[in-house]
Order: C-alpha cells, then structure tokens, then sequence
C-alpha cells in the first residue's frame, strides 16, 4: 500500500509516545504477561561479575526474566528489581520463587524521574544490569536514567549493559518504505506504542562516560536467527558493555544543556520537514495531527477522535450533503459507523482467532476500523472500499493513523459490490449497459483480489449495507472472496434486528448459512461486544 507519507512521526503524537512510556509498557505486559520473554540464564556466562555480587540493582525487570534465573546462580545476593510497568512488577510479585524468597525486592520506578535510592541504599549495589532497558527511553533522557542508577552503586560497582545496536533488523524494518514510526535517529515507536533506540558503540560509550563511568568492555553482540518455516535468515544485532562507577557524578546542568540543545535540534527537524510537505504539491496532508487541515475535497469532511481498544485515533467523515435525505443520510451514517466500531472491537477481542490470518473488510464507513485492528494479529489486512471515492477516504485515513500500525500489512482494494435492481422492463438500453459493464468491473476486481490472495480469506468482515442490492452485493463479493478456505467466517453487524434478520433472508440465495459451531473465543466476543455496543451480529459460512 502507498501511503506516500513522511518516514518521522508528527512531533505531537511524538511527544506523547516518550510522555506515556510507562502506560504502553503496562498495557504490553497486561497483553502478553509472561509469555513473551524467555529466562536468560546467559547472563552469568556473558556477565560474570553477578556470580559474586552481593547486591544486585536489575532495571527494567519485567516479568522476572533474569531476576529468577540470577537468584539460582547466586544464591547469596540480595536482588532489587524495578520496572516502570506496574503489571510487571506485580508478575514479578505472584511468582513462586519471589514468595519462596527474602533476597528480592520488587518495586515500581521511573528511572527518568523516580529517586531509586528510596528502595534502594545509595551507593550500596555491586552490579546492576540495564538489560534491553536504556533503548525504551528516549535519547533525550538517557544520561538523566544513567545518573539515578548511579546513585545506588558503590564506587567500583559495574554496569552490565545490553540493548539494540544500529544496523539491527528490526530497525530496518522499522525504517522501511511505507512506515511512519521514526521518532528521531535512530529512535523509532512500534506498532503497540512502545519505543525502541538503536546504539552505536560510541554513543553507549559516551552516555555511560559522561555520567562517571569508565569503559571495561564495549562490542557487538550479533547473532544470526533462522526462521526455518519461512526459510529467512534475520541478522539481530546488539551492542554489550561493562561499565566501573567512578563515583564521581557529572553536573546536571551538563545534562539541562543537552536536553535542550536535543529540543531544540528536533524542533529544527520537524520544522523543516513541515516546510518539506507543504512546499510540495504532492505531500499529503492527512498525516498531521490535531489541527490539521482538511483535504481538498469536494464533500465536507469533519476531524473525528475515536479510540481504536487503548489507540487513540483521528479520522476524516464525510457529511451528509444537505437536503431533503439527511436525516435519513445522518441516520444511515451513525448506523454503518456504530456497526464499523463494534466490528473492529470484536476483531480486538479474538486475538487467538485472527492470529496469522488473511482479513477481508468491506468497508461501508469512512475508516477501516476492523482491518486495522486486524494488523496487530492478522498476516494481511484487506479494506475494501465500494468506489474510488470511498477507496480514497480510506487511504488518507490509513495514512494518517499509520505509525501507530504495521501498515504495510495493509492493502487498500476497490470491489464495488453494490449491485442496480435487475428490473430490465424499467430500465432503458442505456441503464441496462451500465448495469452490465458494472457487473463485469466488480468481477474484474475480485478476480484481482483472487489472484493475489490465492488461498482466499479466512475473515471476512462488514456492516449490513442499508439497501437491498448493496446486501446482494456486499454477499456475492464476500462468498467468493471466503471459498478458498474451508471454514471462512462472514462475521456481519448492523445497529438493529431488521436489518440482521434481511441478511438472514439473503445469505441463502448466495449459498451461505448462519455459522454452527463458533469458536469459544468469536462467541463470547459476539455477545459482550454486542451488548456492550448495542449491534446485532450474523456470523455466516458456506453451506454445507
């Protein structure tokens, strides 16, 4: 998909990605609890220094993953772990070993603005590690987390360093055509709000100096991965270090001075890039952010927020053009957004369902809502829009919401599945000619669709269109995108009964029935979603 928009976030949304570091980290663990990081028992290997530390300061401690392995490795030390996510450090708390122990001691801290020596002795620790840590802060507030964790190590203590190197994959995926996600060098958010910098050896060197440490050892840490299934080798990069606190803290006005001289530098940036887009005839302007300007269009467009689950969005709606239609216009258009929300909650609801699946949306509203929520389970989204018009909405939407996702997961797709009324006795020769070469256009088009998704959908999703010919459509184009995979689900919502109970009526004609036997996980999503929004749903498969 072509988004044709800048590699660097806006500068709003920037801020509030370093503003709100904590809350993303919480609402990651909250997701994944401990199922995403494995134990690191390499740490005494790589680490010696922890096999004959007394005290030992772990940051960023998530769920335990080295804390639990450095208790069995040193059964002597007293550990302190601290993390700014409070879902982790209650992880941390509920495992049985923390219970089992007296040598550990969690607890909540912001190391860019928490005095740690309030859980922790000052100048106390022999070694502390800052394990994939100083890379979720931003490079502004780096040297200002390095002085609070200096003030708990004892002259002589080490710093046991490991992060994200530049050059690493995951940077260069993250820096790849079609992404907004670059908050600054080398510095970039992912797709679930959380930050991520990539270091060089001398900037490592230099943070850690400047704030009364002395280098031991700094060098790269690379690995080569395999993923076998999809035959792709992925060159992970990472930088190691060990640090020797002097004891000899640096001024903080050293610190004020490059905070600013940063601000000041990234303000430039932004500037500069505004000037870049606006100069340009071609930069879109859909991607800036509170008060951005309306596209040029002819219909009226109104700046809508909505929350997307925990995501924060701002879209572009169309208005009802004034006339004798707009309260029914106003009332269809609240109907097919209701029923637009209520689908992309109940996509958010079933991770387990749309895991590494294809998603098909057939978009009625103005965003594709449910496609975007599919990116963060999904391994391709499809919006569909029923015109270039509404295919166009949908791109500037995407464009401008698109750091926030995997966008590049995303395609944008016409499929005009409105169908005229076959009546030929009332239509004119002419009526009848648009009406075929529009049939042949729609079939072109899922014929494209077919073509680059051989193996068809496993979702489909949409809101029950409020005509007849729209559903006979909408139906026709859904069937033969689901035929290719056995079990296709066409989850349906509308915002009431009658329109559920008509889809019902028309799903026969097409060869689709209402679904059996539902995944645990889709029902009991169906039921609090539409109770909690007010929709109805139809969930339909091929007939047997």
């Amino acid at each position: 998909m072509d988004l044709c928009k800048p590699a660097t976030v806006p500068r709003s949304q920037a801020a509030k990605y370093e503003q709100q570091g904590a809350r993303y980290w919480d609402l990651f663990y909250k997701r994944n609890f401990t199922n995403f990081f494995k134990d690191r028992h390499w740490l005494a290997r790589e680490f010696p220094a922890l096999l004959d530390a007394a005290a030992v300061l772990e940051v960023g401690c998530g769920v335990g993953n080295t804390t639990f392995p450095l208790l069995e490795v040193n059964p002597s030390a007293q550990v302190y772990a601290c993390d700014y996510a409070p879902t982790a450090v209650q992880l941390v708390k509920a495992h049985p070993d923390y219970a089992a122990s007296s040598r550990v001691h969690a607890f909540v801290a912001d190391i860019t603005a928490d005095d740690l020596t309030a859980q922790v002795p000052a100048g106390s620790i022999d070694a502390c590690t800052m394990i994939f840590v100083l890379s979720a802060i931003a490079p502004r507030l780096q040297r200002r987390a390095i002085r609070r964790v200096a003030a708990t190590l004892r002259p002589g203590g080490r710093l046991l360093f490991r992060d994200y190197a530049a050059g690493d994959l995951c940077q260069e995926r993250l820096a790849g055509e079609g992404r907004q996600q670059q908050l600054g060098d080398n510095f970039f958010v992912r797709w679930d709000g959380t930050c991520a910098y990539y270091f060089t050896e001398e900037r490592v060197r230099a943070v850690f100096e400047a704030e009364g440490f002395v280098c031991e050892y700094i060098g790269a840490a690379n690995k080569l991965l395999e993923n076998r299934k999809k035959g792709e080798q992925m060159d992970r990069r990472f930088v190691q270090a060990v640090f020797t606190y002097t004891g000899q803290p640096s001024a903080a006005a050293d610190e004020e001075d490059e905070d600013k001289a940063e601000e000041q530098g990234t303000a430039q940036q932004h500037q500069q890039q505004q000037q870049q887009q606006h100069g340009s005839p071609q930069a879109p302007q859909c991607h800036q952010q509170g008060a951005a300007q309306q596209p040029q269009d002819q219909d009226p467009l109104s700046d809508v927020q909505l929350n997307l689950g925990s995501t924060p969005l701002q879209l572009w709606c169309r208005q009802p053009a004034r006339g004798s239609d707009t309260a029914a216009a106003v009332e269809a258009a609240a109907g097919a957004r209701a029923a637009t929300e209520a689908l992309a909650a109940l996509v958010l609801a079933c991770p387990a369902f749309f895991h590494n699946t294809h998603v098909l949306e057939l978009c009625s509203w103005d965003a594709p809502l449910a496609s975007l929520a599919a990116l963060r389970w999904c391994r391709r989204a499809v919006a569909a829009g029923a015109s270039e018009a509404a295919v166009a909405l949908l791109r500037r939407n995407a464009q401008r919401n698109g750091h926030l996702f995997v966008i590049e997961r995303l395609r944008l797709q016409q499929l005009t599945w409105q169908q005229q009324p076959e009546n030929q006795q009332q239509q004119g020769e002419q009526e009848q000619q648009q009406r075929r070469q529009g049939e042949q256009e729609r079939q072109q088009q899922e014929r494209q669709l077919l073509r680059a998704f051989p193996d068809g959908f496993h979702a489909a999703l949409a809101a029950v269109p409020p005509t007849n010919g729209e559903l006979q459509g909408l139906l026709g184009s859904a069937r033969v995108q689901l035929s290719r995979q056995p079990g296709a689900l066409l989850l349906l919502c509308a915002s009431d009964a009658a329109a559920v109970q008509q889809a019902v009526a028309a799903a026969a004609g097409h060869g689709l029935q209402q679904a059996g036997c539902l995944p645990a996980e889709v029902t009991s999503a169906v039921h609090a979603v539409a109770e909690s929004s007010g929709t109805q749903f139809l969930v339909l498969q091929h007939c047997i």
